[in-house]
């Protein structure tokens, strides 16, 4: 791949499957950009790390905390996600602090992971 977002980036900005128009057909979705996104996330510290991004941003340090995971360990994972255009960061001095870059959707994701439909985070509205 040549620089710019990788392949599954713009993945995160499509529209959910229940909205998708009629036009859409086998031909026009890429099943290969799809499954590399969910191999990025098919990763329980990745996951974790969503899961603690998905109400709001948090810095690193924050993160670390939560989810007590060394910091190098997590920056390797934001990395990745990074890269793959799911998270993207502010710097608050010499602080990096990541957010979702598609909140809805790593939302929905996590409540199908969950099975909790009709949760209070899962409900749409």
């Amino acid at each position: 791949m040549g620089g710019g977002q990788r392949q599954g980036a713009h993945l995160l900005n499509a529209s959910p499957i229940g909205n998708v128009s009629e036009d859409v057909t086998v031909e026009t979705i890429n099943y290969a950009e799809w499954a590399e996104l969910l191999r990025v996330l098919a990763h329980p510290t990745r996951l974790a790390i969503l899961d603690s991004l998905k109400d709001g941003t948090k810095c690193v340090s924050d993160v670390c905390e939560i989810l007590s995971v060394p910091q190098p360990n997590l920056s390797q994972h934001l990395s990745i996600l990074r890269r793959e255009g799911v998270v993207s960061f502010t710097e608050d001095g010499k602080k990096r602090c990541y957010f979702l870059t598609n909140p809805a959707l790593i939302k929905a994701l996590m409540c199908v992971l969950t099975g909790d439909y009709a949760g209070n985070n899962c409900q749409s509205g």
